[in-house]
């Protein structure tokens, strides 16, 4: 069963949401569910997909043994998805819910594959690349485009291609979404930027 929040400060947001993921959550094979309303700073329930203000994340859990102990440990994998959706009508933000629900139902070992890509409609060419990952992430932990060239080894003029290229990407409007994307990613402590672009 998928555990859904809508974590918002707009109710609006939360209650609209949570209407297109009722009608996107019918077209499910199993069709289990279950959908959770909070503010943002609140999440309390471990969940599967959570959905903010301008981002998802979904979250697989794994169970792994420690040898020589016997103890088996829980390990979470973050992926997050800009979730942009100004420009769209309400067809085709369900769509891309149900693709959300159906990317959260697979295993996350396997969902990299690219047969995986092919069943949930995911573009290759609309992924970030590595180096528009590593800027991203280093926008986030509050770099400049100075320091992020020096560091990179690359121009100035380079980095600013990778960030325009990222926020293109991503759907995003201005470099303001970008930044507070980046910067909930950088803080999550995810050092490899698991973005995946619908």
């Amino acid at each position: 069963m998928l555990k859904i929040i809508v974590a918002s400060d707009n109710i609006y947001y939360r209650k609209g949401v949570e209407s297109l993921i009722m009608s996107a959550g019918k077209t499910l094979r199993n069709g289990l569910f279950e959908v959770y309303s909070e503010t943002s700073n609140l999440i309390t329930k471990e969940a599967d997909i959570v959905f903010r203000d301008i981002m998802i994340s979904i979250f697989f859990y794994t169970r792994e043994t420690i040898s020589g102990k016997g103890q088996t440990e829980y390990y979470q994998t973050a992926l997050h998805i800009p979730f942009i959706c100004r420009g769209d009508n309400i067809p085709q933000i369900t769509g891309k819910i149900r693709k959300i629900m159906l990317i959260a139902s697979t295993n996350a070992a396997n969902f990299t594959s690219r047969e995986n890509y092919k069943i949930t409609g995911l573009k290759e060419f609309m992924q970030l690349s590595s180096t528009e990952s590593k800027v991203m992430l280093m926008v986030g932990q509050g770099y400049d485009t100075e320091n992020i060239s020096r560091m990179l080894g690359r121009s100035k003029k380079t980095v600013s291609t990778h960030c325009r290229n990222a926020i293109r990407k991503m759907g995003m409007l201005n470099r303001v979404e970008f930044y507070k994307y980046a910067s909930f990613v950088a803080k999550a402590g995810n050092k490899k930027g698991n973005t995946l672009c619908l």
